[in-house]
């Protein structure tokens, strides 16, 4: 029988957390739950169970990631605002020290992210009971469990606790005796074990840390940003051969699930979202976050001869109105048409060639106080931004994929000087069976 004592209050960097003690009357062992907001009665509880690891969570070992886990856990709950971590108890120090491998399991290929990630013994079974006791205790109606042991997941679906998804936590492997993750090292830039660049393998991250780090980047673009234009983030996915789509004006769905996730998150991060006119000829999308809970940016549809169809979806079933950029040479017939289904129409500027001029929509998009605008495609579009050096960051995503078919960024052309584009503080993330690859955008002859 386990009973329940009055909860406390654990002031923590992540959050404040109410903390509760559980007892075993049998045995006397002691469980406790971090609960941060209100999961009680609630489905889909980020939640970590987290077994005790003396020597990771105390002594930070470098035999293990516990302790990195264990705090990078209590961060994620408190973005999400509302979760639990159960921290359970072992046997004891000589219990716990008995079952950690040793290095020469490590030569024969032992993975030590998660020492649980071995068979689970008998009395880790029993552990896992009480785990489903707490949460059961707390009227939890389903989780989504933070771990690397998908034995885990088998273990509390086998007794009555739906697990809705498998949040990965698994970060580069600590070498033994050699790169730890330490007290206090970020997750992205931990120290002496660069992470990010001159690696040779992407990590699997959770979504909300890859747009944390994104936003890091956003906002120092800001600051250190033109004070006339916004912040461009270019951000498209395209197959291992560079290509978008299988050819010009059609459809084809290349990122998945994951990934898309991670796109509409990134999309509410910005005030605008803009694409050409051939993008919507093409695909017809909504540009919302509606696989995530942001607020939907300011469609921006770049359209010099207005093309754009009247019973296209941004005008007939998008609740934010599209602004729609053109210029003075524009048909008046199709201005009145498109300001009649909502959009507004915004004249700009035009070049030699009577297309819009990118420079000074963005100024008038700057303006309108539109700080940060991200530019999804098409490929006409991403490489005339490229063109003309207005992107800030890169945000791709490559499938697994050969298509042979339009390339994303078309022929560029060097400036005088013969400077290209290439990315700084790079960035990477395999997302599902996606990689994306992220950074500032810096342009040199080298």
């Amino acid at each position: 029988m386990i009973t329940k004592k009055a909860p406390t209050v654990l002031p923590d960097p992540a959050g404040e957390f109410g903390l509760t003690l559980f007892t075993d009357e049998e045995s006397g062992k002691e469980y406790l739950a971090a609960i941060l907001g209100q999961p009680r009665g609630r489905e889909n509880i980020l939640c970590r169970i987290h077994t005790q690891c003396f020597s990771g969570d105390v002594l930070h070992s470098s035999r293990c990631n516990c302790h990195h886990r264990l705090h990078l856990s209590m961060e994620l709950i408190k973005r999400q605002q509302t979760g639990i971590l159960i921290y359970l108890r072992q046997d004891g120090l000589a219990a716990e020290l008995a079952k950690k491998p040793d290095s020469s399991q490590r030569r024969e290929g032992i993975d030590l992210t998660d020492h649980n990630t071995m068979n689970i013994p008998a009395d880790e079974v029993r552990t896992c009971d009480y785990a489903v006791t707490i949460l059961e205790s707390l009227d939890v109606k389903s989780v989504r469990l933070l771990t690397d042991n998908p034995r885990t997941v088998e273990q509390l679906q086998k007794r009555g606790i739906p697990v809705t998804e498998h949040v990965p936590l698994r970060t580069s492997a600590p070498a033994f005796n050699d790169q730890a993750l330490p007290a206090g090292s970020s997750f992205f830039h931990p120290p002496n074990n660069p992470i990010r660049e001159n690696t040779t393998e992407p990590e699997t991250l959770l979504e909300d840390q890859v747009l944390e780090n994104i936003r890091d980047m956003l906002v120092q673009s800001s600051r250190n940003g033109r004070d006339y234009q916004p912040v461009i983030t270019a951000s498209y996915a395209q197959s291992l051969d560079g290509s978008i789509t299988l050819q010009a004006g059609t459809q084809y769905q290349i990122s998945g699930r994951q990934s898309l996730r991670i796109t509409h998150g990134l999309r509410a991060m910005h005030d605008a979202i803009l694409i050409g006119v051939g993008t919507v000829l093409a695909d017809d999308p909504l540009l919302t976050t509606r696989l995530t809970n942001g607020e939907d940016p300011k469609p921006i549809i770049v359209d010099s001869h207005l093309r754009m169809p009247l019973q296209c979806n941004l005008l007939r079933n998008n609740q934010v109105n599209p602004l729609v950029a053109t210029t003075e040479f524009a048909e008046e017939q199709a201005l009145n048409d498109l300001q009649s289904m909502g959009a507004e129409i915004l004249i700009t500027a035009a070049t030699q060639d009577r297309r819009v001029d990118l420079g000074a929509l963005l100024r008038k998009l700057y303006e309108r106080n539109l700080k940060t605008v991200m530019v999804e495609g098409g490929s006409q579009i991403l490489t005339s931004f490229f063109n003309e050096q207005l992107v800030n960051l890169l945000v791709l995503t490559i499938a697994p994929q050969i298509l042979g078919g339009l390339p994303g960024i078309r022929e560029l052309t060097p400036d005088p000087e013969g400077a290209r584009p290439s990315l700084r503080e790079v960035r990477h993330a395999l997302i599902g069976k996606d990689l994306m690859v992220w950074g500032a955008i810096h342009w040199s002859t080298s």
